[in-house]
């Protein structure tokens, strides 16, 4: 017996109407059947397929209300001043991204990074709930024992085998056509947050190693993101630039850094009466200063001061400053460089002048701590600014300079 139900398309109720039912076909002469669960899948792939479609109608309903919110933004003076070019390399990668994948270029640029959607909170925001740390350990050699020593040969391997692997990998393959390289699961939460490395008063565990790389897995960066939420792929942690800046100082007499925890005081006219505090009377002999910055909290700039010559040097890795025509942040560094010059090295404000030497810019919208560490390095060698290098080579340099200091954690123990 053939019964015939006609109702209206509810994919929910048809679902337990038919669950434990099974349909015979009289028509067919084989009396072929046809089983709830064919029927099943087939309405749940209808469902499926209409809520993915209302999906994607919400989503470019969201992407064009952002777009006019933008536009709206990008009038403001202040974005005007200080985020436009950032705002305007972002969007000429989304054009070529969109592109690329609608069919209109030949090939994806390797050098476009793929930011995720979830990344909606600023990668150093971090930094103003941490603590200000000492500038740098107790210099070991007063007391006759090495602080900083070359690791052994097994240790540098086992540092640089992890570190290396996907930034080469990254130099050759496009994020989309990367195999999945992600870290082997463990039960503890300790194995992305545990110090590999400890860079006098910083110490890199394996989320801050891993921002040094330009492109990560899908499966890495959830991982990441369980224990980092502002981590974004390719931006460099705090903690990985105040580091090198500390290896900078501690190999190079004539260098002092300030930390980018400390710059914020700075910025806020506060105290920083323990900046240096170990280093006594021997900050008079320091002939350079180096300091990242991030006002912004999107975005590395360098601060250096000449303090032999009287120069405040301030380079932005998205452009090179014109000295007749100071951005608003250029003016900020100097003012705020000059005051705290006067109260921690007694050195006149009107005796500074400020700076801006030409210097090789970053090509995409990612790599600005990479550079800054990039020019730190040329100022302390004195050597060029404008040598071109690109942000792939910069990162598998920076890698190796961090990964050939690690801390004698027994010395420093003593």
């Amino acid at each position: 017996m053939s019964v015939l139900l006609l109702l209206p398309y509810q994919p929910h109720l048809c679902c337990c109407l038919i669950k434990n039912c099974t349909i015979t076909s009289s028509s067919d002469r084989n009396n072929t059947h046809v089983t709830s669960d064919t029927l099943l899948l087939n309405t749940t792939n209808d469902f499926d397929e209409a809520n993915e479609a209302k999906r994607i109608l919400l989503k470019k309903s969201k992407v064009k209300e952002g777009l006019q919110h933008l536009l709206s933004l990008i009038d403001s003076e202040a974005v005007d001043s200080l985020l436009l070019q950032h705002v305007d390399g972002t969007i000429q990668q989304l054009i070529a991204q969109c592109k690329a994948v609608s069919g209109d270029s030949l090939q994806v640029q390797k050098n476009t990074a793929i930011l995720s959607d979830e990344v909606k909170i600023a990668p150093n925001a971090k930094m103003q709930l941490q603590k200000l740390h000492r500038t740098s350990l107790k210099r070991g050699a007063s007391k006759g024992k090495t602080v900083v020593s070359k690791p052994s040969k097994r240790q540098k391997n086992d540092l640089l085998a992890k570190l290396s692997l996907e930034v080469e990998e990254s130099d050759k393959l496009h994020p989309a056509d990367r195999s999945d390289t992600s870290m082997p699961d463990t039960e503890s939460n300790s194995y992305y947050t545990n110090t590999m490395l400890r860079l006098g008063p910083h110490n890199l565990n394996l989320v801050a190693l891993k921002s040094i790389e330009p492109y990560l897995s899908a499966s890495e960066l959830l991982d990441i993101h369980s224990h980092d939420a502002q981590f974004v792929c390719g931006w460099l942690i705090d903690e990985v630039i105040n580091g090198y800046f500390w290896m900078l100082e501690h190999f190079n007499s004539h260098v002092l850094y300030i930390p980018s925890t400390t710059m914020l005081v700075i910025e806020r006219n506060h105290s920083t009466r323990r900046l240096w505090e170990d280093r006594g009377e021997g900050i008079n002999d320091s002939t350079l200063i180096i300091a990242p910055w991030n006002p912004t909290n999107y975005h590395w700039l360098l601060i250096a001061i000449d303090i032999q010559n009287r120069n405040i040097l301030y380079l932005n890795p998205l452009e090179n400053t014109n000295t007749s025509s100071l951005p608003p942040q250029a003016n900020q560094a100097f003012t705020m460089m000059t005051g705290f010059l006067k109260n921690k090295m007694k050195i006149e404000e009107s005796e500074w002048r400020l700076v801006c030497p030409p210097h090789i810019l970053q090509e995409d919208n990612s790599s600005c701590g990479v550079y800054v560490c990039h020019y730190a390095a040329q100022l302390v060698k004195n050597e060029l600014l404008t040598v071109p290098a690109s942000a792939m080579l910069l990162r598998k340099w920076l890698q190796k300079e961090i990964g050939s200091c690690t801390l004698d954690n027994d010395n420093e123990k003593n």
